[in-house]
């Protein structure tokens, strides 16, 4: 059997920023500043990660963030809200439906989230476009901050759940970003690329992942 652990952004969706607008206003609500025009590198960090790092570029110390952080979230969840239903276009990724659908129905694969959202983050960004109901568990950046602890935190939520154990070689960890292959490495799993993010099939494939794709219409189950 095999365990499938999918990113949500640039993997499942593509929302064209409303997170990073939704942190935006999420900070201005709270610290008086907003991140929006700050040249960070975010991709396949997760949600505390990105908060710490835009504490810094604003010149501030994370102290303040950790005695905010409750807040920050629940502001950033409200706006988030927001855009996401204020979206109007298909956020769906070609061939993401057709793929979870063909996994749905083949009982060697068992699905769930791996990701750096915020759980409740996580699922706004998929329950409107009706791709929640492909997965039944989830490591969110709600978990870990460390990305790479979220792989045995996913595992012992579809042990509990499925009453079976699986070994890493059948933990495939997807994603579109390098983190998303480092995640999947550090861990024994395998790593699943697909270029339908931030990053070409060129630029994964140096980063020497187990699968390189470039969407997952390529991946044959």
């Amino acid at each position: 059997m095999k365990l499938l652990l999918f990113d949500i952004d640039g993997t499942l969706v593509n929302l064209h920023g409303a997170g990073w607008k939704a942190l935006d206003r999420a900070f201005m609500d709270v610290f008086g500043f907003g991140c929006i025009d700050f040249d960070l590198d975010l991709n396949g960090k997760t949600d505390p990660v990105i908060q710490e790092s835009i504490m810094i570029a604003g010149g501030r110390e994370i102290r303040e963030l950790n005695e905010q952080r409750e807040k920050l979230s629940e502001r950033y969840i409200f706006h988030l809200e927001n855009f996401v239903e204020q979206f109007e276009k298909n956020p769906v990724i070609p061939f993401v439906r057709e793929f979870l659908e063909l996994s749905r129905n083949n009982s060697e694969y068992i699905s769930g989230l791996l990701t750096g959202n915020l759980e409740k983050g996580a699922y706004i960004k998929i329950r409107k476009w009706k791709l929640d109901k492909y997965f039944s568990f989830g490591a969110f950046g709600s978990d870990s901050a460390v990305r790479g602890a979220l792989v045995p935190i996913a595992v012992d939520r579809a042990v509990k759940i499925y009453n079976r154990q699986f070994s890493m070689r059948e933990v495939y960890v997807i994603g579109d970003t390098p983190l998303d292959i480092k995640c999947a490495k550090d861990n024994n799993a395998i790593s699943v690329a697909v270029a339908t993010g931030n990053y070409k099939y060129e630029e994964l494939l140096a980063y020497m992942p187990d699968i390189c794709l470039r969407n997952l219409s390529e991946w044959k189950i």
